[in-house]
């Protein structure tokens, strides 16, 4: 760009230049309108000419603009005039942070310890409010912080005020790596921003910890020439340790500052304010101090005080306020100008889960005016944490108590160890009078846990599962044996031991069996017991029976000999019937002399065949009769054949049964098929429990109970995909369930936004848990961007989108009711976030986590507040 001084841009007339920077050019103006100095920042053309690059400065600006924080340098206004995007802020004369360690290192000197963290500590606090703002700086180095010297006699000292704040959401993501114009950023990026993840306001704290690195040793923590060395340096590579440069670095110093330089960003501090709170405390342990007697606190950052506490001089040298009687030994903090002092007794102490630990907190206004002062209490769940007042109205030299309750829960929630908490009394007339005291909570352990065992009973075989759910406030080892009087019955494949954590559940899974089956007896019932054991609690013991069922039962052998006894009898019977049989035939007389003529011989045979069946004719022999004297002479016939039915051997079939083929019906089971093991949202006091599912082969239709049996699921199969319906008493609603990949697994949701998921005995249940549906259309507004009709796919977890008449995609994971993900629009790309509202006709979100983006889907409106 052309050199502007001389030139007018609406009121502001230019009149010198300040310096250039990788978006825009600073000069010193006139504001005609007021007649007032200003800085006049004219963002570079080649950026400003993008639609897109002025929609996202415009509504940078009204945001920054919006922000009041003593330590964030203050925008006056902005505009675009004609080419032109500008923006115009208060001038600062001072010089920035850069020149002004550049000073001491000229003269081979560091800067002073004390005063670097003050001024840290400040830069953190700004940071900290525009990051609860949605703005995340992205491009923060020495030159970005400006110094302000004290205007009057008797104001405070030093003061950092941040610059450029949000400017880094106008540009695409990768640009600080692609362009040579943003060298000068390589050794401060995050190592999120050099592998182009997402950014949020822990990405700044990192770049704090590099300037505090370099005013602390006097050098970078890496040797960065090139966009490679920036990569490796901030992904690869750990720094030397600061004390190993400077060894006079206290401790605690350099704690903060790894703490800061930690490649995981949930390894850092998590929050900005807390990285100040650490900035100050460490500077307060630098300040000299009145001689005190120790009070028996352990945390080294704790300062004692005796019961007259004298005026403490701060760190820009200056001795302020009053002092007054407080009548209680305890940690003592000043404020930054030394108008409020804080006392608190004891600072750490320890806590029973169900029982009350009290604190006393002891204020004192050492100002000239009367003040409001807020009392607050971070670091521990709210829940945990009663305050006997929030808000305290104190008169100039007055002084109040109060009391802090710290109660935690009697549950797994309340975690056993330490947990470091911090009171914060701040001014409701200004934020930087403020005191923050850290302390330590010991919370001690106890031991809890509930079991549970299906099936109960067995018949001569089964597997057993075993629920342990750890009630406990710290992780235990839990041992699982069994045991049986009778000595048949054995354990096998038993899971030894499981080690869980607090609030988790797991599964053992034990198959009870017996060594020998008996053949032949009547079923009988012996108990067995698993043992479920803890070094930290009384063990519990669950009862199980076993049924010993035999081969045989008794009265099925009993019926057996019974029926050969009878087939016994029987053959007895008919051997000695014909036995007599065949004796009275050889012994019975004849009645009449039979003389057999030689015409008996036989005649030859003569065979007839009727139907099928042989019959044989046989000539009998004849006998010649002898009349007695008195009688007549009798005819008798001769040759009279007798045609009796006599067996031929003949070839006869064998019918025998033939098997005939026949279509035998082969179940299978489905994927879905068999018990599973769930959890889910208990929306409606619903306990979905275990679930057992019938599926068949490649049938679509699922059936199914869940919750003990209490509750009933019909549905349908559609690829990896249940669809259905559930009812569980008086209640019902849709449901849909995604399955893994390897079948061992499912989650998905009931009725759109409680979330549910199974997995087979053993295998861990999917975490998160959960995918609700986003399958469908939804009316959205993106602010000025025009997004309109979102059209979602779904598969699991894997979400595809379009927007805007399908000139932007969006591509993310569900993860329970949220979506994460990138948006992409022309050349343009970014990162978005959705949360389904619950009822599921509603999402609000974000885009670059900064700009608002909801929607409905038709039968409601638009979410209010949009933006989340």
């Amino acid at each position: 760009m052309d050199n502007l001084v001389g030139k007018q841009i609406e009121q502001y007339r230019i009149e010198a230049l300040i310096g250039s920077g990788e978006i825009g050019t600073v000069y010193r103006a006139v504001d005609l309108s007021s007649n007032q100095l200003v800085a006049f920042k004219i963002i570079h053309p080649q950026l400003a000419q993008s639609v897109v690059f002025q929609q996202r400065f415009i509504r940078e600006a009204q945001t920054i603009t919006q922000l009041k924080h003593p330590s964030i340098l203050p925008v006056h206004s902005f505009n675009k005039q004609e080419e032109n995007l500008y923006i115009v802020m208060e001038l600062m004369t001072s010089g920035s942070l850069h020149a002004f360690m550049e000073r001491y290192q000229t003269q081979n000197q560091l800067v002073d310890m004390e005063q670097g963290l003050l001024l840290m500590a400040q830069v953190a606090e700004a940071l900290g409010h525009a990051h609860r703002h949605g703005l995340v700086h992205g491009v923060l180095k020495p030159e970005n912080v400006l110094i302000k010297h004290p205007s009057e006699p008797g104001m405070e000292g030093l003061r950092a005020l941040v610059g450029d704040l949000g400017l880094s959401s106008l540009l695409d993501r990768d640009v600080f790596t692609q362009m040579n114009a943003f060298r000068s950023l390589w050794p401060y990026l995050s190592p999120e921003q050099v592998s182009g993840r997402y950014v949020d306001g822990r990405s700044d704290i990192y770049a704090m910890g590099v300037m505090l690195y370099e005013m602390t040793t006097g050098r970078l923590p890496f040797k960065i020439q090139s966009v490679t060395d920036a990569v490796l340096a901030h992904t690869r590579q750990q720094p030397p340790r600061p004390q190993q440069i400077q060894p006079k670095i206290p401790h605690k110093v350099e704690a903060i500052i790894l703490r800061a330089l930690e490649k995981d960003p949930e390894a850092r501090f998590p929050t900005a304010e807390l990285m100040g709170m650490a900035l100050r405390d460490a500077a307060a342990a630098l300040a000299q101090q009145p001689k005190a007697i120790l009070n028996g606190t352990t945390d080294a950052r704790d300062d004692t005080y005796d019961d007259e506490p004298r005026p403490r001089q701060t760190g820009t040298g200056s001795l302020a306020g009053r002092t007054g009687p407080l009548n209680r030994s305890g940690t003592q903090r000043y404020s930054t100008s030394g108008q409020l002092s804080v006392v608190v007794n004891p600072v750490n102490v320890e806590a029973i889960p169900g029982e009350v630990t009290t604190i006393r907190v002891d204020l004192f206004n050492r100002g000239d005016s009367e003040e409001q002062f807020q009392f607050r209490v971070q670091g521990l769940p709210p829940e945990w944490v009663s305050l006997s007042r929030d808000m305290v109205e104190l008169a100039a030299g007055g002084r109040e108590t109060l009391t802090l309750a710290i109660h935690p829960p009697n549950d797994s929630t309340a975690r056993s160890g330490l947990h470091r908490y911090h009171i914060l009394v701040s001014s409701e007339s200004d934020s930087e009078e403020m005191v923050a005291i850290t302390g330590v909570l010991t919370v001690k352990t106890f031991a809890r846990f509930i079991t549970s065992m299906r099936p109960r009973s067995l018949v001569n075989h089964g597997t057993c599962y075993v629920w342990i759910e750890n009630e406990g406030n710290f992780e235990t080892s839990y041992t699982i044996t069994g045991r049986a009087e009778n000595e048949n019955i054995v354990f096998e494949h038993i899971t030894p031991r499981l080690n869980i954590g607090p609030g988790e559940e797991a599964m053992a899974t034990i198959e009870v069996a017996i060594k020998e089956k008996p053949y032949v007896g009547n079923p009988e019932q012996f108990p067995f017991h698993i043992k479920i054991d803890t070094a930290s609690s009384e063990p519990q013991t669950l009862r199980g029976d076993i049924e010993i069922r035999p081969t045989w039962p008794t009265w099925v052998a009993g019926g057996i000999m019974a029926l050969l006894a009878i087939l016994m009898g029987l053959g007895i019977v008919a051997y000695s019937y014909f036995d007599v049989q065949e004796t009275m035939a050889a012994q019975t007389p004849q009645p009449l002399a039979l003389v057999v003529t030689e015409e008996a011989t036989a005649a030859p045979t003569e065979v007839a065949v009727n139907e099928g069946v042989a019959t044989t004719a046989v000539s009998q022999p004849t006998a010649t009769i002898q009349p007695l004297p008195t009688e007549e002479p009798t005819a008798v016939p001769t040759k009279v054949p007798t045609l009796e039915p006599t067996a031929v051997p003949t070839e006869v079939p064998t019918l025998e049964p033939t098997a005939v083929p026949t279509e035998v019906p082969v179940i299978t089971t489905g994927r879905w098929n068999g018990l599973w093991q769930s959890t889910c949202d208990d929306q409606n006091q619903i306990v979905c429990g275990d679930v057992i599912l019938s599926h068949i082969g490649e049938e679509t239709a699922v059936s199914g109970t869940f919750g003990d049996g209490t509750g009933v699921i019909s549905a349908t199969v559609t690829a990896n995909v249940l669809t259905g319906t559930w009812v569980y008493g008086s209640s019902s609603g849709p449901l849909q369930l995604w399955l893994s990949d390897d079948g061992s697994s499912w989650q998905g949701s009931w009725n759109r936004t409680a979330v549910w998921c199974g997995a087979q005995p053993g295998t861990p249940l999917p975490n998160p848990c959960g995918l609700v549906s986003w399958a469908g259309e939804w009316q959205t507004s993106c602010g000025t961007g025009a997004c309109r009709q979102l059209s979602i796919t779904q598969n699991g977890a894997n979400i595809e989108g379009s927007y805007a008449s399908g000139n932007g995609t969006i591509s993310g994971t569900a993860s329970g009711t949220t979506i994460s993900g990138t948006w992409t629009r022309g050349n343009n790309s970014g990162t978005f976030q959705f949360f389904l509202q619950p009822g599921g006709t509603q999402f609000s979100g974000n885009f670059d986590a900064t700009y608002p983006w909801c929607g409905h889907d038709g039968s409601s409106d638009l979410p209010e507040p949009c933006l989340r």
